[in-house]
């Protein structure tokens, strides 16, 4: 980067960029893939469990209306599906198009 000080004269700085490429990340990858498959479906349970963990306790003491079981059932499916959008999305299209 080329800046000038007040004299008139250019004085070159080092960029941020260039430090910062110099520098290498070491990265964190999990090989078994059963313990991987066990963290996937870890982190898909505490996702779809918050709704249920953060609901208010004042909703607990309303009587419950017959629809619950149902919603409950097409709560789950969605999120299946919404699972298999994702896995689709990772593994499929983003190596495909990109």
């Amino acid at each position: 980067m080329k800046e000038f000080n007040g004299a008139g004269s250019i004085v070159t700085t080092p960029t941020v960029v260039g430090k910062l490429s110099k520098i290498t990340m070491k990265t964190f990858q999990i090989h078994n893939k059963w313990f991987r498959a066990l963290l996937h479906v870890a982190a898909w349970v505490i996702i779809f469990s918050l709704p249920y963990l953060l609901k208010s306790p004042y909703e607990q003491q309303k009587i419950r209306r017959p629809d619950t079981q149902g919603f409950l059932y097409l709560d789950g499916i969605t999120n299946i599906f919404w699972v298999g959008v994702f896995y689709l999305n990772a593994f499929y299209l983003t190596e495909r198009f990109i």
